[in-house]
């Protein structure tokens, strides 16, 4: 087995095998510790591979999807910034002098010219779980890029990876061909386009790294006109004998004073009030970064926070989401001048973005376009390992394989007790019937919450640890955003059965976005006759995030919606990540069974079990053809 691990934000862990080059599980950090976007080693998610898939003395390789080159002063400031989890983080910061000494005893062995190699600290780590195999690290942007390549079906494509930063860079231009990645140009950090998207986050009161799709959202509702002037200045590309340049003030202040690899402690100890004041790592970053926004687009002239009212917000949304777009679109229309091909495999956290999916595959007709599913830095972890696999081959075309994305623990695999029966328990005997059952109370305005098989890798849930709901309830976005604990204006998505594509979307490009329709990773226009009957599930473009599912993919959603679709004449369901905002998606049975009792969701789903909580009305009227069925004990 070859082991890829990131080792950044979204800790990931990945086994391949290193004989058929199949993906056996890859699960993020984040799932195991219930914090979002989990940092640095991806301790619980390694040691449940090593129970339950491989145990060390089968891992073969070690692929790390960086290159963790950086030499720190001391073992505690290297080990502190980047392998400590989030709660670790949050102990120290409580215990403000031991924090204090940590930065203290940093800045004093700079000045002595002491060196430690974080390299050492990941190898140590590794060692104390059993792992003796040699290790490989790979650049930030080449992990991106094979998990791009490989993770699609091209046998040759144009790479592109494109995020905040990573090893000095913020993107890359690769070509793929067999089992070989060449890259083409390199974007440095200084550019960023992500950066730039992360201080719009910051300046609009959101949490960096995690609510940057809320500034997505609030884009598709103001005028990009509006203050587009002003943040250009902040965002321009430049070309010069056919090379573009991007120009990023924001990029440019994290890169030389906050990036993990070049911290300025002068810098950091300049927010000595706020750390002292922090309980949190995420509430202390988001603090600085939010004061950082406010210095560098004073110069547009900023309203007091008082008057930032609802246009402000979503017009500042717009002319970012409008930036960013053009320069991806910019620099990938440079690529394939310079490389032309036919499709394009996108990696890093910019496309994770879909508004930004779409304007590729409207800008470039004939194109076809695959989204790595794990676009973020999960990702680096399957890329890594994906690269050592290619890298071993003899074959030209034999290459990883990445059939499905449902590749975490099943949620029996932690049941420690079985989970409590009621009243309205009932088990199917057959996934024909569990699929009746839950259609047909979704058909009636009940909120049904799945978590069956093994989890999905990525940040979309695509059935297996989904909600699903009614997707023509006009009302019920409001109603669930609020018991989800989400804003009110976070738009819903839908699972779409594939016979049903054409129909429900208004699109040239359908054939071209079928790999990218297949892990919700593109807006795609809705047709006008479909957009009030699936009001649910319809951005205020008038565009929807549709999973494009077929019985492959998933049989038993394709069951469900397929009984669906017999019940309201609708093929498709609104699907939206089973947890509360801002938690990770479930993992286990008893998350998700805590989740029913605190009324996330009516309807509760755990392998072939089914529980119902007849009391909670539905958000809409029952239907005139179905009813809410009673599960029996």
């Amino acid at each position: 087995m070859i082991l890829g691990l990131s080792c950044s934000h979204n800790a990931t862990a990945c086994l391949i095998d290193d004989h058929s080059g199949e993906v056996k599980y890859c699960a993020s950090e984040e799932r195991f510790t219930r914090r979002k976007q989990e940092w640095g080693f991806p301790d619980n998610s390694l040691r449940y591979a090593l129970s339950h898939v491989a145990p060390a003395h089968h891992i073969s390789a070690v692929a790390v999807g960086e290159t963790s080159n950086q030499r720190f002063a001391t073992a505690a400031f290297a080990e502190f910034l980047n392998l400590a989890p989030y709660a670790e983080r949050d102990a120290l910061l409580r215990r403000k002098s031991a924090l204090l000494s940590i930065f203290l005893g940093e800045a004093a062995g700079r000045l002595s010219g002491r060196s430690h190699d974080l390299r050492a600290l990941l190898a140590q780590k590794l060692r104390g779980l059993g792992i003796d195999a040699s290790i490989r690290y790979f650049d930030h942007h080449h992990a991106h890029a094979a998990a791009a390549y490989y993770g699609s079906p091209f046998p040759r494509a144009l790479v592109i990876t494109l995020d905040g930063e990573g090893d000095g860079n913020m993107g890359s231009i690769w070509h793929g061909q067999d089992s070989t990645l060449i890259c083409r140009k390199r974007f440095p950090a200084r550019q960023s386009l992500g950066l730039f998207y992360k201080m719009i986050t910051a300046l609009l009161g959101y949490r960096v790294n995690r609510d940057e799709g809320k500034v997505m959202a609030l884009a598709m509702r103001g005028d990009s006109n509006r203050y587009y002037a002003e943040l250009a200045s902040f965002l321009k590309m430049r070309s010069s004998g056919g090379q573009c340049t991007v120009y990023s003030p924001a990029a440019a202040l994290l890169v030389d004073g906050w990036s993990r690899h070049n911290l300025s402690l002068l810098r950091a100890f300049g927010h000595l009030g706020r750390t002292w004041r922090a309980q949190s790592w995420e509430s202390l970053w988001n603090a600085i970064l939010q004061h950082e926004a406010e210095i560098l687009f004073a110069p547009v002239g900023l309203p007091p926070r008082a008057q930032r009212d609802w246009t402000w917000q979503t017009g500042i949304a717009a002319a970012a989401q409008r930036l960013i777009t053009e320069c991806t679109v910019t620099i990938l229309s440079e690529a394939l001048s310079q490389d032309p091909e036919s499709a394009v495999a996108a990696a890093g956290g910019l496309f994770a973005n879909v508004c930004v999916n779409r304007s590729i595959l409207e800008s470039f007709p004939g194109i076809s376009l695959y989204v790595h599913p794990g676009m973020g830095d999960e990702g680096l972890a399957f890329g890594a390992a994906a690269q050592c696999f290619a890298d071993c081959q003899t074959e030209a075309a034999f290459r990883p394989v990445m059939p499905h994305v449902y590749l975490g623990p099943p949620p029996t695999q932690h049941l420690h007790d079985p989970l409590p029966r009621g009243d309205h328990t009932w088990t199917a005997a057959s996934e024909d019937d569990l699929a009746a059952v839950v259609a047909r109370a979704i058909a009636a305005g009940r909120v049904a919450g799945i978590c069956r098989g093994n989890m999905e890798y990525g940040p979309r849930a695509l059935g297996n640890r989904s909600i699903l709901a009614h997707p023509g309830l006009a009302q019920l976005p409001a109603a669930l955003n609020k018991r989800l604990g989400r804003s009110v204006f976070m738009p819903f998505a839908p699972a779409v059965l594939d016979c049903c594509m054409d129909e429900i979307f208004d699109a040239a490009y359908l054939d071209e976005a079928r790999l990218a329709t297949k892990y919700m990773t593109l807006a795609i226009p809705v047709a006008p006759a479909w957009r009030e009957r699936l009001a649910a599930v319809v951005h205020d473009d008038g565009t929807a995030r549709p999973q494009r599912l077929d019985a492959e993919s998933n049989s038993f959603l394709h069951k469900l919606i397929t009984c669906f679709l017999k019940e309201t004449g609708l093929g498709c369901v609104l699907n939206t990540s089973f947890n509360r905002h801002g938690e990770p998606i479930v993992r286990t049975a008893e998350e998700a069974y805590m989740a029913w009792q605190a009324r996330a969701v009516d309807i509760l789903v755990v392998g072939q079990t089914c529980y119902a909580r007849e009391s909670m009305e539905p958000f809409g009227a029952r239907s005139t053809t179905a009813t809410m069925v009673r599960c029996p004990a």
